[in-house]
């Protein structure tokens, strides 16, 4: 492990010992010139870095999710839209279409 990466490990354990981040609130940001430390309530410390890339990870998993969800209601209310039409409602031909109706007594 070179110099750097030492170091950084050594920040980040001193962070994780620091039960005061615990009094701060959800997120905590302490500035370690020349790196910010993110620390969230339950305890678990994170770099700047590490932080950005796992929210881009969820927001990436959230945003497919979101896709997903949308296609699937789209695929739901096409079949709902066929199985209208075939029962012979407005908009669509349905069994019988073309037929006469007979008169109402």
């Amino acid at each position: 492990m070179d110099n750097e990466t030492q170091r950084r490990v050594e920040l980040e354990v001193q962070i994780a010992r620091d039960e005061r981040a615990y009094q701060r609130g959800m997120l905590d940001v302490r500035e370690q010139a020349p790196l910010l430390h993110f620390r969230c309530h339950t305890g678990p410390a994170f770099t700047a870095d590490t932080l950005l890339s796992g929210m881009h990870k969820v927001s990436e998993n959230k945003a497919y999710q979101m896709l997903q969800a949308i296609e699937e209601t789209e695929i739901l209310l096409r079949h709902m839209a066929q199985h209208h039409r075939s029962l012979g409602a407005p908009g669509g031909p349905g069994p019988g279409a073309g037929a006469t109706q007979p008169p109402h007594e």
